[in-house]
């Protein structure tokens, strides 16, 4: 076909003839803003997922940065449409001591560099950079305005299997339990195969992580660790309206976890991979 066309309809239509021949059926092309929609919600899902890693310059410390494809957040965005490729998470300061919170934007943009941005940081700075494969942080810098400060990045993706069915991404309090995190707060990655089988890991700011395995059983999500177990209720599709106050009709799960030193809760966010 030609690619320089302005008119796609017309460009592709040997194709169609082609596949109108061969499958019985007349395709139909979508249109631009559908097209453009899907798109994005494929380049979504591929960026998904938690990302962590450390920052260096006039600041230092350590980062966990959380890709959700669609975040359902009426408090922060202050109405019920869910945002696609929203970026938000921690920075932890080594120089200070001191833990601050990003504030969830729609920050990955849907280009060849599959470049983002996230939410300015209580601090007042902001991080860019690049995904390589969706999986490693590239050209990471940081700048804040108002200090006057700036430096580097460097990261990368925690779980995130390609061959998954599902990609699951949230956020967990563990404040009280010290053994899993001295900052209160960690991220969850899970990834669902189409055995039912699940994988993932539990990263805190500071980087210790927690290998998590389990299964999926009834729309009902059971993976363990050392030390800690969690129990989530999947909806896959955004359907369930149990979960309509904390996930809207956006995919994701809501839950639990517990050890023998504490419990906590977990909502977080899902995309169909595969």
């Amino acid at each position: 076909m030609d690619f320089s066309s302005t008119d796609l309809a017309a460009a592709l239509t040997n194709i169609i003839s082609d596949i109108t021949s061969v499958d019985n059926r007349t395709p139909i092309l979508p249109g631009g803003v559908t097209a453009q929609a899907n798109i994005e919600d494929t380049l979504s899902c591929l960026a998904s997922g938690v990302f962590a890693g450390g920052f260096s310059g006039d600041d230092a410390g350590t980062y966990l940065l959380w890709i959700q494809s669609r975040r359902f957040d009426p408090k922060v965005f202050g109405d019920n449409i869910p945002r696609i490729g929203t970026t938000t998470g921690l920075v932890f300061s080594t120089v200070d001591n001191l833990v601050s919170g990003i504030t969830p934007q729609q920050g990955l943009s849907f280009n060849a560099d599959a470049s983002f941005l996230s939410g300015r940081v209580s601090t007042d700075a902001v991080f860019t950079g690049n995904l390589i494969n969706y999986r490693t942080i590239a050209n990471g810098n940081w700048t804040n305005s108002v200090s006057n400060e700036s430096g580097t990045f460097s990261g990368g993706r925690k779980a995130g299997d390609p061959n998954a069915l599902y990609r699951l991404s949230g956020f967990l309090d563990v404040a009280g339990a010290v053994v899993f995190s001295a900052d209160g707060t960690a991220l969850v990655g899970l990834d669902v195969f189409g055995d039912n089988s699940v994988t993932g890991v539990m990263i805190t700011l500071r980087g210790a992580e927690t290998a998590l395995t389990g299964t999926l059983d009834a729309g009902v999500i059971t993976v363990t660790g050392s030390n800690i177990t969690f129990i989530l209720d999947f909806d896959p599709d955004g359907s369930d309206p149990a979960n309509d106050a904390d996930l809207g009709d956006t995919a994701g799960f809501v839950g639990g976890w517990f050890s023998d030193v504490a419990v906590g809760g977990v909502i977080g966010t899902s995309c169909k991979l595969n």
